[in-house]
């Protein structure tokens, strides 16, 4: 999904979810904005 996708889709303002989703990469050590889904996945 996209940023604008997300922030539609959760009411936020695209800027919003552009620095929430930094901070999770950040947060995870992850490179690309994939892998923390890809974590979140794996751990269910």
């Amino acid at each position: 999904m996209s940023n604008a996708q997300i922030a539609e889709s959760l009411s936020l303002a695209e800027d919003s979810v552009e620095k929430a989703i930094s901070r999770i990469m950040a947060a995870t050590g992850c490179p690309s904005r994939v892998e923390p889904a890809l974590l979140v996945a794996r751990s269910r």
